[in-house]
Order: C-alpha cells, then sequence, then structure tokens
C-alpha cells in the first residue's frame, strides 16, 4: 500500500487506515519506522478489532499481535472487501485496485 497510496487515495477517492493492537506511542513509532503515508490508529482495547472480526492473534518474538486484515468499506459504511490472514497473503494491489475500480 505505501507504494500506491498516492494512486489510491487520488484515483479512488480512498481513505487508507491501519489498525494495530499497540499503544499509541509503539503505532506511532511503528508507522514512522516504515514510512507509512496513512494514519496506523491504535487499538489497544480491541473494540474495532473485535468489530470487524479480526481479533484472531498469533504469537511473534514472544508478543501477541492480530492478524493482517484488508477491509474496504463503501461510502455507505457496507463492507465490500473482506480478507483475513497472514500478511504474506493478502492481496495484491492490483487485486485492491480492481475492487476500489469496481466501486
Amino acid at each position: 500500500m505505501r507504494e500506491n497510496y498516492s494512486i489510491i487515495k487520488e484515483q479512488y477517492n480512498t481513505i487508507i487506515y491501519g489498525i494495530s493492537v499497540d499503544s499509541p506511542e509503539d503505532a506511532r513509532e511503528f508507522q514512522d519506522k516504515l514510512n507509512l503515508p496513512f494514519s496506523l490508529l491504535s487499538d489497544e482495547s480491541k473494540e474495532v478489532i473485535d468489530a470487524y472480526e479480526v481479533s484472531d492473534t498469533v504469537e511473534k518474538n514472544g508478543k501477541i499481535i492480530s492478524l493482517s486484515a484488508n477491509i474496504v468499506i463503501n461510502q455507505h459504511r457496507e463492507i465490500v472487501y473482506y480478507h483475513k490472514g497472514h500478511y504474506k497473503d493478502r492481496p495484491s494491489i492490483e487485486e485492491m485496485l480492481k475492487i476500489l475500480k469496481g466501486l
């Protein structure tokens, strides 16, 4: 997403957010470390993560982390695309652009 953020934002009038179970400070540090062009929001209480049913967790380096998810919500607040799994299995940018083009 980082490499194609401007295309997604400008051509598809889309806003991208990342959501992390980490503290606000850790999320901000991670966002800076990866130089993410979109906001990485903290959801320590897991309210949003639970609401979108991506609360499955895995252990990585002794720390519990949330699974990666791609969720596209249209202007009517309807989920039109949902993918949850390992970050290496997430859809390609080409697949995501096709989804956005179909909205």
